[in-house]
């Protein structure tokens, strides 16, 4: 349709909308690529704190649990603490720079889990503010001294 490689370039140095065309190309492959990261990352995440004989795969509109031979066993299939850490997770994606709000993310949580847990949503959502209510000291151990405020 576009002709040689040669006949292309010739056309779009001098082809105003072509130009246009290729920049509006190249604008929407650039929000994919970020969006398949953020996904990605979550995943890498996930995958690296569960350790049980499943893993988990984020599609563009499923998230599918597998058993180590591939069969789909479905998120009911996660533990409480799995749910729990999962949601978690995407909401801190989906929140952009707003806050995460979150009474006692301990609860269900594997002390593992607790431990990177900050670390997580950070890597997943860095311009998000986090407000924990918390009794767990795993959770706040990386935290500076001055950003927790104890009631």
């Amino acid at each position: 349709m576009l002709g040689k490689r040669s006949d292309f370039e010739k056309r779009y140095v001098t082809d105003q909308t072509l130009q246009d065309v290729v920049q509006d190309i190249d604008s929407v492959e650039e929000k994919i690529k970020s969006a398949v990261s953020s996904r990605d990352m979550l995943q890498k995440l996930i995958s690296k704190m569960f350790t049980a004989n499943k893993s988990i795969h984020f599609g563009d509109k499923s998230i599918q649990v597998k058993s180590m031979s591939g069969e789909d066993i479905g998120l009911a299939t996660l533990s409480s603490g799995e749910k729990h850490l999962l949601k978690i997770l995407v909401e801190s994606l989906l929140i952009g720079d707003s806050s995460l709000i979150i009474d006692e993310p301990e609860i269900s949580m594997h002390i593992d889990w607790q431990k990177d847990l900050v670390s997580s949503i950070r890597a997943l959502n860095a311009d998000a503010q986090l407000i924990f209510a918390t009794h767990s000291p795993e959770i706040m151990a990386d935290i500076s001294d001055d950003k927790i405020f104890r009631i």
